[in-house]
């Protein structure tokens, strides 16, 4: 993806949230958590700060109500979680 086409991709979901939210955002997580210096250049000149999570509850794995209630209550704060919270979940 070129730069031109990243920065429109970002601004456009960011906008697309501020119109449903009345928010802007203040985060923006990279796809798979991969970034580069012209992704972090695009994400801090739209006003915002990339965002990666440090712990992964592996949800999505098929875990149970139980183990993921274990995970968090180990979670240290400041700990930022991915969560994908699976049907199975719900």
């Amino acid at each position: 993806m070129s730069k031109p086409e990243r920065s429109d991709e970002i601004a456009g979901s960011a906008a697309a949230i501020h119109g449903v939210t009345g928010q802007y955002l203040a985060y923006f997580r990279p796809p798979f958590g991969e970034s580069d210096r012209s992704i972090t250049k695009i994400v801090y000149g739209a006003g915002m700060e990339e965002a990666f999570w440090t712990k992964d509850s592996q949800d999505w794995k098929g875990k149970s109500a139980e183990e993921i209630g274990q995970f968090f209550s180990k979670v240290e704060a400041g700990t930022l979680c991915c969560c994908m919270m699976t049907k199975k979940l719900m």
